[in-house]
């Protein structure tokens, strides 16, 4: 399975991809913060897998940067 994370931002959105098994990096990808970016976004990820899950991180929300 691939898990995919996202750093959100007002303009931009920063994503990543792994491979949950291997913790091997799949991709990244950088999107404007709108719909365009967005619909980019959900067609990039259905390239990288049939499975999919994701997280975002809250701007408060330091566990994951560590």
């Amino acid at each position: 399975m691939i898990v995919i994370g996202a750093d959100t931002h007002k303009r931009s959105h920063a994503l990543a991809a792994v491979d949950e098994g291997t913790g091997r990096a799949r991709g990244g990808r950088e999107i404007e913060a709108d719909d365009g970016g967005h619909l980019a976004a959900v067609r990039w990820a259905r390239r990288l897998d049939d499975e999919r899950t994701g997280r975002t991180t809250p701007p408060d929300d330091r566990s994951l940067c560590q």
